[in-house]
Order: C-alpha cells, then sequence, then structure tokens
C-alpha cells in the first residue's frame, strides 16, 4: 500500500494499521484483507507526523515540530448482505438500526461511524446536543452517504447525565443535512428504557 507521506511508525491493533506518514499526517488503514488494504480514515497535521502510540481510542502524534497530537477514533462498525433486510448495531454508542428487505442492495457494505461533538456544527440557540453522534455511510471506504431504497428504523440509547428527567420528552433526533440540523420527524422518546427511536 502506497501512502501519501512517508510512513515513519506504524501500529497494528487488530486489523486496523495506524500511520504515521511523514507531511502527510495520520493514516488509518483496515487490513482485515491483507492483499487489498483501505483507508479507515487520515487526518492532515500541521507539521510531520514521525511517530505514534494508541491507547484504546486514543491516537497519541508526534507532530514535529509542534509537539504531540491527543486524537480520539472510534473505528466504524461494518456489515454486508442486509438486502433481505436484517440489524447493524454498535457496542460503542449504543445505536442500531433495523434494515427492512430492499433497503440496501445485495453488494451494498453499510458502515456505521461514530463521530466527536466538536467536529459537528452547533444547533441554534435554542437547542442543546446531547449525543450519541453518528453517521450512516455506504462503505467504510469512500465515506458517502447511505443510500436507502427504503426507511430504516434507528435506536439509540441516550445520556442520561446529560438531560434531566423533566426534559427527557422533548429529546428529538436530527439529521444533518446540507444546510443544517433537520429534526426526524417521527422520533419517539421511551423514558423507562432511555432510547429514541425514529425513521432515517
Amino acid at each position: 500500500y502506497d501512502t501519501s507521506g512517508t510512513a515513519t511508525r506504524t501500529v497494528a491493533r487488530g486489523t486496523i494499521l495506524y500511520i504515521a506518514d511523514g507531511e502527510s499526517g495520520l493514516t488509518i488503514l483496515s487490513v482485515e484483507n491483507p492483499a487489498a488494504p483501505f483507508r479507515y480514515a487520515s487526518y492532515r497535521t500541521t507539521g510531520s507526523a514521525v511517530d505514534l502510540a494508541v491507547k484504546d481510542n486514543y491516537i497519541f502524534l508526534s507532530n514535529m515540530p509542534n509537539g504531540v497530537l491527543a486524537l480520539s477514533w472510534v473505528p466504524p462498525t461494518v456489515t454486508a448482505g442486509l438486502d433481505k433486510g436484517g440489524a447493524l448495531g454498535s457496542d460503542t454508542d449504543q445505536v442500531s438500526y433495523t434494515f427492512p428487505a430492499g433497503a440496501v442492495g445485495s453488494s451494498t457494505q453499510v458502515a456505521h461511524q461514530p463521530l466527536h461533538v466538536n467536529a459537528l456544527p452547533d444547533f441554534d440557540d435554542f437547542h442543546v446536543k446531547v449525543g450519541p453522534f453518528f453517521g450512516l455511510y455506504r462503505s467504510p471506504t469512500d465515506g458517502g452517504e447511505a443510500a436507502l431504497a427504503a426507511p430504516v428504523k434507528v435506536t439509540l440509547a441516550y445520556n442520561t447525565a446529560a438531560v434531566s428527567p423533566r426534559l427527557e420528552p422533548a429529546l428529538r433526533l436530527y439529521a444533518l443535512k446540507d444546510f443544517g440540523w433537520v429534526p426526524i420527524l417521527d422520533s419517539k422518546v421511551d423514558t423507562q428504557t432511555k432510547t429514541i427511536t425514529g425513521t432515517i
């Protein structure tokens, strides 16, 4: 695999390879199929990435001459074979999807990617972001939005520490579109199970 920079250090964790890639910053590869690795993610640094260490979901990157960067990244949850219906779930952020038959094509991979709140735009002055935050992509390789031919049910567990009990009934799911956050109109809160459901 030919990286775009000068690879100076690699760290393997399972089927994921983290690369300090010189002037190109950080590169993260999937090596589940060693004959055909593909890029999960990358991060462009202001200096030159010369060394790194990985601990849990944190990456510590030596960024010469600008010190050390601490980055957070969670690997996506990927599945295929959902053309006849099925489910995709992420234990990391307690999000699950229920796909009806025909929602995606037979050869389509679907990837759930947790996102960091700081990477997302704010709401207006009347809303507060609670989380979790995530994206549903058509594959882990290109980052394109999942093209869905039928509505898909989303269920997530919300962060009870961030919400007072009296505000729980007002919780809603939102989707980020080109022009900003848009409410998912059929969002339903279950205050007993601490979950919200909706369709996308």
